[in-house]
Formats: C-alpha cells, sequence, structure tokens
C-alpha cells in the first residue's frame, strides 16, 4: 500500500502500486460483515463496473475474494472524485456544468442499456 485514500459506507480504498510496473492502482477493500442493503449496494456496483464500456466510469480491472472481504482493483483517478471539485469551487461555470451533465447522462444512458437499474 502507498497511501490511504478514503472511506465509504462499505468500505476502504487504498492506493497501490503494482510491483513489477510501477503502475498505480486504487484498491477497494470491501468487508462481507456488513447489512442486506450495503451488501446489495456492492453488488450492483459490481454488475455496473463488470458490465459498463462507458468512458466516463473509473476502469475496474480484477476482483477477487480473501480472508472475508471482497478486493476490488480500480483504475486510480488522481484528480480527484466530482464531489472534491464542488467542494473546491463558489460557483460552476455553465461550460463545466454543461460538460459534467452530459457524462452523467452518457453513464446512466449506458447503465440502462445493460439492464442496471440507476
Amino acid at each position: 500500500m502507498v497511501k490511504f485514500i478514503g472511506k465509504g459506507s462499505s468500505g476502504v480504498v487504498q492506493l497501490v502500486q503494482h510491483k513489477w510496473t510501477g503502475q498505480f492502482f486504487a484498491l477497494k477493500v470491501i468487508q462481507l460483515n456488513v447489512d442486506e442493503a450495503i451488501r446489495k449496494s456492492i453488488a450492483q456496483e459490481l454488475k455496473i463496473n463488470q458490465s459498463s464500456q462507458c468512458p466516463y466510469l473509473v476502469t475496474s480491472y480484477q476482483s477477487f475474494y480473501d480472508n472475508g472481504a471482497i478486493s476490488l482493483i480500480f483504475e486510480f483517478m488522481d484528480g480527484g472524485s466530482l464531489e472534491d471539485f464542488l467542494k473546491s469551487v463558489k460557483t460552476i461555470p455553465e461550460s463545466y456544468l454543461s460538460a459534467i451533465f452530459k457524462q452523467v447522462r452518457s453513464t446512466v444512458d449506458a447503465a440502462l442499456m445493460n439492464n442496471v437499474s440507476v
């Protein structure tokens, strides 16, 4: 592990580096001793990441089960989240809002085409 990135309702995310290539990835570790609603959310996230071909979603490379936890390996996005961006600005230019909306809309459309409820 290189460093801790964050924590959510279902697990923690760490920045990790591949031993041989030096490439960085985000490793999300989810303990399975969580309630049913969170397990359903995890299953939904896995379904979306495995079926999506949307360029606006982070790429999911691998998932595996070990010691009572599911580990998911994702593309590392060093620009931060949309939430981080929104916290850092007071106003958002219309051109940015338009671009964000188009990306969100495209992502929702892709999910619906893959029969993933959103």
